[in-house]
């Protein structure tokens, strides 16, 4: 079972993306990689929106 599957209010924006990988290391759901020093958004539902 996935938490809210097919729904997600995150808002990333990888045009502001620094590549610190902050996100990495904070997500506890592993949801953000880091290619090319940019991250991305590998499984939406898999965030619970932390923040």
């Amino acid at each position: 079972m996935k938490y809210l599957t097919d729904v997600t209010t995150l808002r990333f924006f990888p045009e502001k993306c620094t590549g610190c990988g902050r996100c990495i290391e904070v997500c506890p759901h592993g949801v953000f990689k880091l290619s090319d020093k940019k991250a991305s958004i590998t499984d939406k539902d898999l965030c619970m929106e932390c923040g």
